[in-house]
């Protein structure tokens, strides 16, 4: 199940197949905002998943309350949960979509 075979979607049948089958370029992330997020991700989670905080790194200002986070602050974020550029990174949120995008986006 070679990493570069998979397109920018892959299905629950596919990741569950992935977790199966352990590999340093595979990581699992669950994109959302803020502690109550992380207390849900706490509770339940993809196998082997990691949280990724949108938050980490924004400096929030009244009008854009949810800006871009400091590339510097996002990037020491994304390597102290063990990602490199490599990796082969599973993205997924508690289905409204947006966490996941953004984070998506960020990645690119």
């Amino acid at each position: 199940m070679a990493a570069g075979n998979v397109g920018a979607l892959v299905t629950r049948g596919w990741l569950r197949k992935a977790i199966q089958e352990p590999r340093k370029q595979l990581r699992v992330l669950e994109a959302a905002r803020g502690n109550a997020a992380k207390h849900q991700y706490l509770k339940k989670r993809i196998p082997t998943a990691q949280y990724l905080d949108l938050l980490t790194g924004v400096k929030p200002i009244p009008t854009l309350p949810y800006n871009l986070p400091e590339i510097e602050t996002f990037t020491e974020h994304l390597r102290s949960l063990g990602i490199n550029k490599d990796d082969h990174v599973v993205i997924y949120d508690r289905g409204n979509y947006y966490p996941a995008c953004r984070a998506w986006w960020l990645l690119r």
